[in-house]
């Protein structure tokens, strides 16, 4: 019987850091966290004894691949290539490993090879094959194939086209030619009941990957608690614009047509196991038509079962009063994600399935449920640039961003993000009916857009780490960068957070930081990944104080106040304390910058500034 103990596998994750080319690296915390399916895709290679174990490489202290990967002990290492913004790093990897040993087999999966993959096979030769779609079988059945195909190279016999009977895969035959098998497998819930999400151990270093996976928020202590990701179901029954893994792009990617939807004790299950290995905070990002039931009653018997646990939920609609309810009494502290996408209605409604459409006064309602409970918190996210955005609905957003802000700061925190086209998301096959210029049409071209050179680097245009690889068709490319760099701005300033509230509480107009923003230009001088940094930040809110309240003496006390807590906090983290750099952008004269600083220094340094926010 042919034993596949001998047959070793790599599944390796590429995050943030890229060893092959230290320079192109970009730190976001989508890259560092492993999709979900990869410790149930490494646990059922165990169940059939294969030799299997996780990599990643953000964890690993090496120089070099050569460090971390023995290559002359492994038959195949499988990248998954998920998020777009992963493939420079998985691509550098590959063509490293090949180059030293052409033996590996190499294969990719997730959603962004998935949909690339014929592209893929036929531009990156260091490339043997995609796994498309669900991967749990199709992995089993591959690795089945290449060790029967190794051990009868061993003994002599010979295979023809041994990997023609294996779902879901894109290969390339001895010539080149590039063959896409049927796409004929897909998870069930009978089979996803089966799969365990949580086997942690086959993950090199995975004590050190789950101390570094934290929720992505200034609230604590849910911010410093151990997050794990459950898989709840899989497929989309909504189409937004914008998504990727919307319903139709989930016919394209995963040949899947529907939902499936894990029952709730299979979920308490892996819950259980995650706590067995420290985890404490579960985050889930799964909604369907029923789905406000489904939580409720996971929430109810993680409360009966007294799971002592807490969770962030991201919320594709917004969430009821029943659901917001039950997480505040089963959960020590709880985080909603809403998404808004703008404030304007008609923009909302053009990219937002309707199912999951709600009005401005329906948010703020929801939040003020949300407020009443002690225990959670809310992210709201908005985006730029939405199909039709134009720079009217651009501001419109930041004033209802700030209004929130200053409505709700004590629970809530927001973001103004750059929009990335997802491959596979309706604006990315149809820009012409979005009148939306995009410049990614091909695979090569998001690797083009993530790489960084000497000369440039993709961070360079957005506020989050991603290049601008799109914009509203009727906006030139100098008035978008120069919007974005405002938002950028904008973010940033909301880091001085009492600062902001008190000029708008002062002023009686909480529209007054997008009012300055909108009437003047800046000279940018940033950093290589256009940084913003607290000298910027506190420049700006001088001149703001300074054009609206003739240098309020407390303003200017309270924002140097911020400015120190927060050049001390940079210093600290940087291990340089007191030696923050002066970078960013100087727009207050030289004589009035002094009369601000000398009227820092002349005021009592006994008085109290109260905070109020």
């Amino acid at each position: 019987m042919l034993s596949n103990k001998n047959f070793s596998v790599k599944l390796v994750h590429c995050g943030n850091k890229n060893i092959v080319n230290p320079k192109n690296t970009i730190n976001t915390r989508n890259r560092f966290l492993m999709p979900m399916g990869i410790f149930a895709m490494a646990n059922l290679l165990k169940q059939y004894e294969y030799c299997v174990e996780i990599v990643h490489l953000d964890l690993e202290n090496a120089s070099s691949l050569g460090e971390v990967l023995n290559l002359s002990t492994i038959d195949a290492i499988g990248f998954d290539c998920h998020w777009i913004g992963q493939s420079p790093a998985v691509l550098d990897s590959a063509r490293w490993i090949k180059k030293r040993n052409s033996s590996i087999f190499i294969f990719l999966g997730g959603y962004s090879a998935s949909f690339f993959a014929r592209e893929i096979l036929e531009d990156y030769p260091y490339i043997d094959a995609v796994v498309r779609g669900d991967g749990e079988y199709p992995l089993l059945m591959l690795c089945k194939t290449l060790n029967l195909k190794k051990h009868n190279k061993t003994s002599g016999m010979l295979m023809t086209n041994p990997l023609k009977n294996v779902p879901n895969l894109v290969w390339k035959e001895a010539d080149g030619k590039v063959v896409k098998n049927p796409f004929a497998y897909w998870g069930t819930r009978k089979e996803m009941e089966k799969l365990d999400f949580a086997d942690v151990r086959l993950l090199r270093n995975w004590e050190h990957y789950r101390d570094l996976s934290k929720y992505w928020s200034r609230f604590s202590p849910i911010n410093s608690l151990p997050l794990f990701f459950l898989e709840i179901g899989r497929g989309c029954q909504y189409n937004c614009t914008f998504c990727g893994g919307n319903a139709r792009a989930q016919i394209c990617i995963n040949n899947r047509k529907g939902q499936v939807i894990r029952s709730i004790d299979s979920v308490i299950s892996i819950i259980k196991k995650g706590i067995s290995f420290g985890y404490s905070s579960f985050f889930s990002c799964f909604e369907f038509e029923q789905s406000d039931d489904w939580y409720s009653e996971l929430f109810a018997k993680i409360r009966k079962e007294k799971i002592n646990i807490s969770y962030g939920y991201e919320s594709w609609r917004l969430p009821s009063r029943r659901l917001i309810h039950a997480m505040a009494e089963s959960c020590e502290h709880g985080i909603f994600t809403i998404s808004p996408d703008s404030a304007d209605i008609d923009i909302r409604k053009k990219n937002k399935d309707l199912r999951l459409f709600y009005s401005n006064r329906q948010l703020e309602n929801c939040l003020d449920a949300i407020g009443k409970k002690q225990n959670l918190r809310v992210q709201l996210y908005f985006a730029y640039f939405l199909p039709f955005d134009t720079s009217v609905t651009v501001f419109k957003t930041m004033k209802y961003i700030a209004r929130l802000f200053y409505k709700y700061s004590r629970f809530t925190e927001i973001f103004y993000m750059a929009l990335v086209p997802d491959p596979g998301s309706s604006i990315f096959l149809y820009p012409d009916q979005y009148d939306i210029h995009i410049s990614v049409r091909h695979f090569k071209d998001y690797v083009r857009a993530f790489t960084s050179t000497q000369d440039s680097h993709p961070a360079r245009e957005s506020s989050h780490g991603f290049p601008l690889l799109f914009k509203p068709a009727g906006m030139s490319e100098p008035d978008a960068a120069n919007l974005a760099k405002k938002i950028n701005l904008f973010n940033h300033l909301f880091s001085f957070s009492h600062s902001v509230c008190q000029i708008m509480e002062t002023v009686k107009r909480t529209d007054i930081i997008t009012e300055f923003l909108q009437k003047n230009d800046f000279l940018f001088t940033v950093t290589e990944d256009n940084e913003v940094t607290p000298d910027t930040i506190r420049s700006v809110l001088f001149e703001i104080n300074r054009t609206y309240l003739q240098e309020d003496r407390q303003i200017v006390k309270l924002i140097q106040r911020e400015y120190e807590e927060i050049t001390h906090k940079h210093s600290k983290k940087r291990g340089k304390l007191n030696e923050v750099k002066d970078e960013g952008i100087v727009i207050i004269p030289e004589d009035k910058k002094e009369k601000l600083m000398s009227a820092i220094k002349k005021d009592d340094q006994n008085q109290q500034i109260e905070f109020d926010f």
